[in-house]
This record gives structure tokens, C-alpha cells and sequence, in this order.
């Protein structure tokens, strides 16, 4: 699904435009042709990030949920001064901690916008109630540290969580499926999490 981008769209447009789309799918799955019971949303990077706010959302407006939620090396935590070591020690790596600043002041301008929930999953009040989820992240990757927060995070509140880190891996490495075995190695993941 297209979503508004920024920075001529900034946060929350997109948020709640890949909400709306999935409540619109969710509610034709039937004329699709799907079983209702059995969709999954998910996304990789901040399509991640995306995929946790929707199925929180739709948790808190008694909407029909997802019955899998699938993230790949997601930001959850958008915050100017948050404290995960590989921002710093991970930096390089397909992106830096500067580059990752630039794109969040450009999607959320305001740094005290970014601790809200539907900016920062990781700072959800409860994530309890969401579908059992797929999370992966990547050992070189600066977001690491913040997805394998969440991970802990849906683990406390009760979410059935498969983790899975990938060593020796780059933020980005399913796109790079042809050069890098791994990136086969985690489509068959996904797949066998969604089968």
C-alpha cells in the first residue's frame, strides 16, 4: 500500500494511512477472496514500525485483527536520546546514527512528537492483545538493540513472539536476495511463521 510520505507528509499521515488501508482490507478479505481469520500484516524497517502501531490500532478500537504480525528489523523507538548501543557501535552499516536522525526530523519534526506511541511502538503503555508476531533483527544493524527491546517488551505482555536475530547481517539484507544466502534463509522464515 502507498502510503503519504514525508516530509511533505509528516507523521501521523502515513500511520494512519496504512491503518485505513487494512481496516479496508480486513473488511472486504471475503470479496478478495482471503479467509478473514487468517491475514498478516508487516513490513520491513519503518514498514515494522508501521505494522505495530496498525495492529495497535486496530487492538484499541475493537477492530478486527490480524491473526500474524510480521516485523522486519523495525524502528520502534524514535526518540532523539534513546539509549541503544547499536545506534553507536553498529553506525556504517548500510546507515548511521546521523542519517537515521535526518530521516526521523524529517517525518517527525518536533523531538518531543516522538515519544508518542503512535511514533515510538516501543513506549506503548501495553502492546498486550496483538497477534503473535515475527520479529527479526539483524546483528549489524543499528536498530537491533531497539527491536530486541520490543521483542522483551510483547514477551512481558503476554504476545507470542518468535525472535530471531540474524548474525553477520545488515539492516536491509532481504532486499539483497541473489547475493546473500541469508536473505532466502529469511523469506523461508517468514514463510513457515505465516504457514
Amino acid at each position: 500500500v502507498d502510503y503519504r510520505l514525508a516530509p511533505e507528509h509528516i507523521s501521523p499521515a502515513p500511520q494512519q494511512d496504512c491503518i485505513a488501508a487494512t481496516r479496508a482490507l480486513m473488511a472486504r478479505a471475503v470479496e478478495f477472496g482471503c479467509d478473514p481469520g487468517g491475514t498478516a500484516i508487516g513490513g520491513d524497517s519503518i514498514g515494522g514500525l508501521f505494522s505495530a502501531v496498525v495492529a495497535l490500532a486496530l487492538r484499541d478500537a475493537g477492530a478486527p485483527m490480524p491473526a500474524r504480525l510480521v516485523m522486519l528489523y523495525p524502528n520502534t523507538d524514535l526518540r532523539p536520546d534513546r539509549p541503544f548501543a547499536s545506534l553507536q557501535t553498529e553506525a556504517g552499516h548500510v546507515m548511521t546514527e546521523a542519517s537515521l536522525a535526518y530521516e526521523n526530523a524529517l517525518f517527525v519534526p518536533e523531538p518531543e512528537d516522538r515519544a508518542d506511541p503512535i511514533v515510538s511502538p516501543l513506549l506503548s503503555p501495553d502492546l498486550s492483545g496483538l497477534p503473535p508476531t515475527l520479529l527479526v533483527t539483524c546483528e549489524h544493524d543499528p536498530l537491533r538493540d531497539e527491536g530486541e527491546a520490543f521483542v522483551a517488551r510483547l514477551g512481558e505482555a503476554g504476545v507470542a513472539v518468535t525472535s530471531r536475530r540474524f548474525d553477520g547481517m545488515i539492516h536491509g539484507f532481504l532486499q539483497m536476495d541473489g547475493w546473500i544466502d541469508a536473505a532466502r534463509d529469511l523469506r523461508r522464515a517468514v514463510a513457515e511463521f505465516l504457514d
